[in-house]
């Protein structure tokens, strides 16, 4: 009958914890890289507001960039453009009267109601998107901010 050397035993499972505990270090590290990636941009309400469009690109590449718009009253933003899918639209609204956000269309059409809300707001929705160019009419009695993810 063999002999067992019950130390080498124990130095396996040793080693083999080691490299356990190792690996699950790597996937946790692996993990913090994937959670902070995608994080929105916050701006500070500090900043001039404008009704330009901002690109943040915090984003795959695979995907379209981000649309931040803001502005303060009755705007209508500039042109863009969206690929055909399913978006996301966040919106901000200080002003203690109506917020009206409508997509339009090329044609002027609108194409998706974004939000009609009374008061201050925050919150976003969900739509589907034809792909094409757009613009976004908003009525606000304060300032506001939309994103189009």
């Amino acid at each position: 009958m063999p002999d067992i050397n019950f130390e080498d035993i124990k130095e396996t499972k040793t080693n083999v914890l080691k490299l356990t505990l190792l690996a699950f270090a790597i996937l946790f590290v692996i993990f913090l890289i994937f959670s902070y990636t995608g994080r929105e941009r916050v701006i500070p309400s500090s900043q001039n507001i404008s009704s330009e469009p901002t690109l943040v690109d915090n984003t795959p590449k695979a995907t379209q960039d981000v649309l931040m718009f803001t502005g303060n009253s009755q705007k209508a933003t500039e042109q863009f453009e969206l690929q055909p899918g399913l978006r996301r639209a966040e919106f901000k609204h200080t002003g203690d009267s109506n917020f009206i956000a409508t997509l339009l269309d090329e044609q002027g059409k609108p194409a998706q109601l974004l939000v009609n809300h009374i008061g201050a707001i925050e919150g976003s929705k969900a739509f589907s998107s034809a792909g094409g160019k757009y613009v976004i009419d908003v009525y606000g009695s304060g300032e506001w901010s939309i994103t189009i993810k």
